[in-house]
């Protein structure tokens, strides 16, 4: 869900999101493919890993509570407090309150994170968009030759365009897609791939480092 050096921010409040998803829905009725929630960090400025992060621990909050219970019951600890939070019915297709016992650490609420699912690599990101989908269409297409006719590579290509523009990716991204939207097709069906390749599950060593700062513990 993210992780970082103890120096984090707190997420988005809600003002924050309505002021950083303000492009959405004029980018919905331009790109039709526009579906799943991987897109957002592709097209939305602002919004990125810790956006996502936030986005996915609110609406999967019941299921990390119920996972954190059964782990804190293998070990004999009790629940200390109850928690108010919203979560997603699939059945009735809308939002509903619930009450749930929690585990709250110094007042705030331990939400544990199934190790099978805590990847290493982030790849929802418009860098990988633009660089795996985008250039290497356009490269297909003929763009993005030297005077040879041989592809440049997307290195350099990335390179001469990084100073054209704090947002460049993003621009060109929802420039591209709004005008080819099948390249978010293209990325969804290729994405499980790009995770095969660079994000395969953190090993025990790598959780023990990122949450202790040194290995405590062996992989079996």
């Amino acid at each position: 869900m993210g992780y970082g050096n103890g120096d984090n921010g707190k997420g988005n409040t809600a003002d924050g999101l309505l002021e950083i998803f303000q492009p959405l829905e004029q980018l919905i009725s331009s790109i039709r493919t526009i579906g799943k929630a991987e897109d957002l960090p592709l097209l939305i400025p602002g919004f990125a890993e810790d956006g996502m992060s936030d986005l996915l621990t609110n609406i999967l909050h019941e299921c990390l509570n119920e996972f954190t219970m059964e782990q804190m019951h293998k070990y004999g600890i009790l629940s200390n407090g109850t928690k108010t939070f919203y979560t997603w019915d699939m059945h009735a297709g809308e939002w509903k309150k619930v009450e749930k016992p929690v585990y709250f650490v110094n007042g705030k609420e331990l939400l544990l994170v199934p190790k099978n699912i805590v990847r290493k690599n982030y790849l929802f990101g418009v860098s990988q968009y633009f660089t795996r989908i985008i250039l290497e269409r356009m490269i297909d297409e003929g763009g993005y030759r030297d005077a040879d006719g041989k592809a440049i590579p997307k290195k350099e290509i990335v390179k001469s365009k990084r100073y054209s523009g704090e947002h460049w990716q993003y621009d060109e991204a929802i420039k591209y897609t709004v005008e080819n939207n099948d390249a978010l097709y293209e990325y969804h069906r290729k994405l499980p791939g790009f995770y095969m390749e660079h994000g395969k599950s953190m090993t025990d060593e790598d959780i023990d480092f990122v949450i202790y700062g040194y290995v405590v513990a062996k992989s079996a």
